[in-house]
């Protein structure tokens, strides 16, 4: 189908219905010999600094910087059904809440499960995302998606992942953003020194249809990461660098508003965004279950829609616990 005449047509609801088909029929198969699930809780508490606080996915920009203060709390759970078969969830929420700004303070709850078995020839997988964004104590944003994996361990050093992406957006007070989207990318790993050094790259291509063509884009998603870990002054350290590019042409033309005395909006050339984000993160474990993590990111977006076309870095530093 020609990418002009596609329609946003909602998702989420069958791909979930039968993602929880096939997570039930999964289950019912299981031995009885399954092992008991653990149990792993986190709670973080910190601060970061934006210089530009923003919300992105409305093309709200302040140009201004502000402080935050940071509160993740979250439980995981892992199942070995049995030697193959493994079962995960988990539940997390996320709460920011700015010194100056607090209209953009942010709330987001999430809840994931995957399901994977590992076969002779590689690992099939399958997972279910849901996260809520409450945006100054109002609902804003809901996210599902629906993931299919293929993963594969070659010797010792090399892993490879490849992976179709379902996803809904849906907007509370902004339906033309609503939209589903097609990512289909892959993953490459080299692990070094024990296990304990890495270096990954990544691609996805990225097909977003919105309720309003304003809103849909195509997209190339290219990213790469380098972690080390190490001993620092007798304690468990880790360092990660890491880089995102995005690059996304639009179908229809940009909204701008305009700067006449009657409120108008006016159209501009087709919106054309491209993105890179540069990260810097060092956490130091203190314990066996509480350390501490400063990090910095840096992001360019670039877009010939003014209210998209910015830069922001954002420097953080938590107290991270683990149990």
């Amino acid at each position: 189908m020609n990418k002009l005449t596609k329609k946003y047509e909602p998702k989420n609801a069958p791909t979930g219905l039968a993602f929880g088909a096939l997570l039930g029929s999964l289950l019912l198969s299981l031995p009885v010999q399954a092992q008991t699930p653990s149990l792993n809780l986190q709670l973080d508490l910190g601060a970061e600094y934006d210089s530009n606080v923003s919300v992105k996915e409305l093309d709200r920009v302040t140009n201004t910087g502000d402080w935050a203060g940071v509160i993740n709390v979250g439980a995981k759970t892992h199942w070995a059904a049995t030697d193959k078969l493994n079962v995960r969830a988990g539940i997390f929420h996320d709460h920011k809440h700015y010194t100056e700004f607090d209209e953009f303070d942010l709330d987001v709850s999430r809840g994931n499960v995957e399901v994977s078995y590992d076969f002779s020839a590689l690992t099939l997988g399958v997972s279910h995302d849901v996260a809520l964004a409450r945006l100054d104590q109002q609902d804003f944003l809901q996210l599902a998606q629906t993931r299919l994996y293929a993963s594969k361990l070659i010797g010792q050093n090399v892993y490879l992942r490849g992976q179709f992406t379902q996803q809904n957006k849906s907007f509370t007070d902004q339906p033309e953003r609503d939209a589903d989207s097609k990512i289909w990318g892959g993953d490459i790993y080299w692990f070094m020194n024990q296990a304990n050094s890495f270096v990954s790259f990544g691609v996805d291509r990225d097909d977003e249809v919105a309720q309003l063509d304003n809103y849909s884009y195509e997209g190339v998603n290219l990213r790469a990461r380098w972690s080390h870990k190490f001993t620092f002054l007798g304690l468990a350290s880790q360092t990660q660098l890491g880089w995102r590019y995005s690059d996304r042409d639009y179908q229809g033309p940009a909204i701008e508003p305009s700067s006449n005395a009657l409120g108008e909006t006016e159209a501009v050339d087709n919106r054309a965004d491209r993105q890179q984000h540069w990260e810097a993160k060092w956490t130091l474990g203190l314990n066996a279950n509480v350390s501490v993590a400063a990090k910095i990111d840096y992001a360019d977006y670039q877009s010939n829609l003014a209210s998209a076309n910015y830069q922001e870095t954002v420097s953080s530093v938590q107290l991270q616990t683990r149990f």
